[in-house]
């Protein structure tokens, strides 16, 4: 999953620091361009960020998907079933 912050500068950002829906998506490739990290993705499915879990170790969330702006391929479904497993 991935989840826009509103600002970039703050480093542990907080649930409002976050927009409410989000993208989940597939890394396709990632780039060192010599100025910083090209990465190109694949939109999956848009989620809405419902509650936020900050622990030392790492961030947690809960989410719903966006059930109609969902793309129907089968490689999309399965990350769908990947994603609500987490």
């Amino acid at each position: 999953w991935r989840h826009r912050q509103r600002r970039a500068e703050i480093d542990v950002p907080t649930a409002d620091d976050l927009y409410e829906v989000g993208t989940i998506v597939r890394v396709l490739q990632t780039a060192d361009t010599g100025s910083g990290l090209s990465i190109v993705v694949l939109g999956l499915a848009r989620f809405r960020l419902l509650e936020l879990v900050d622990t030392p170790e790492l961030s947690r969330v809960r989410m719903e998907l966006v059930e109609d702006l969902l793309d129907q391929t089968a490689e999309a479904e399965a990350a769908r079933r990947t994603v609500q497993r987490l």
